[in-house]
């Protein structure tokens, strides 16, 4: 009997957990850029150590097979336009109607599309601050895949801040207005405390920290998506830290982030599940 007791104790009585969660550290201004397209490097690139001002040009990439579609589609329209402009005097184009100049339409905005990829060749840097790491293939004619790493910037004087990412029941659990502890996976950066931590209420639609997705090792589960990158498959939210202890750091660093959770019992835990799921099966 006294068994039963403490077991139903532990599972009715509320008490405060501590909630896990997968996180990377790193300078509040900081950005890691990819390659938007498989190509070449065309000609010098800067190197990690080097200061950069922002908007500058830290590498050239081309894609011949980018190049060949986009001249393609600017042949197509040009043809296109020649037709629309012929259409008045043509009774073949006249009976096309409207549709030709849709198709005109179609093919300029292809245009514009495939333009504005081969502008996210032009590698530069989002902000001034140093390169703390690039990769050692960014030389003159080195070909790299699509989304291999390029560079990581850190801005001038950038404090760090810690981005952690929960899940929709956690969401609801987390304490307002609670601090954080960030653990690096790796022992030799210990850990560092955070002392604010606010939630975003719009679950993430795209992982931009790939060290944290599942293609890439991580511990979050992804999917590729056309429109939002690297895809959560199940909902996640983001919680931001900030007014984190100093810490030297060169590059983003992973880990997991400690935050505190209100008051709670497991057989609230379990009623709270139970009537998601419903509701996900009532289409609620």
């Amino acid at each position: 009997m006294a068994g039963l007791a403490v077991l139903l104790a532990v599972m009715v009585i509320p008490w405060r957990g501590t909630l896990r969660a997968p996180a990377v550290l790193s300078a509040s201004q900081s950005q890691s850029l990819y390659a938007a397209q498989p190509g070449y490097v065309s000609g010098a690139a800067v190197h990690a150590g080097q200061a950069v001002a922002a908007g500058q040009l830290l590498a050239q990439l081309v894609s011949p097979d980018l190049d060949y579609r986009l001249a393609a589609a600017q042949a197509q329209a040009q043809q296109l336009r020649w037709q629309v402009e012929q259409q008045p005097f043509a009774t073949k184009l006249r009976e096309e109607g409207d549709v030709l100049r849709r198709r005109w339409a179609a093919a300029q905005a292809e245009v514009a599309g495939l333009s504005e990829e081969r502008k996210r060749l032009e590698v530069r840097a989002p902000f001034a601050g140093r390169v703390v790491n690039a990769n050692l293939l960014l030389a003159d004619g080195a070909w790299l895949a699509r989304g291999e790493p390029l560079y990581h910037i850190v801005g001038q004087d950038s404090e760090l801040k810690a981005e952690a990412f929960i899940g929709e029941q956690d969401h609801a659990a987390l304490t307002a207005g609670s601090s954080g502890v960030f653990v690096a996976n790796l022992p030799e950066f210990g850990s560092v405390r955070c002392a604010t931590a606010h939630t975003d209420q719009v679950n993430v639609a795209g992982l931009e920290q790939r060290t944290l997705a599942s293609l890439y090792g991580g511990p979050i589960a992804v999917t590729r998506s056309q429109h939002n990158g690297l895809a959560p498959t199940t909902a996640i939210f983001r919680v931001r830290l900030s007014h984190c202890d100093p810490l030297p750091l060169t590059r983003e660093l992973p880990g997991t982030v400690l935050l505190a959770r209100q008051r709670h019992s497991l057989a609230g835990d379990a009623w709270t599940a139970l009537l998601g799921l419903m509701q996900r099966e009532r289409g609620l």
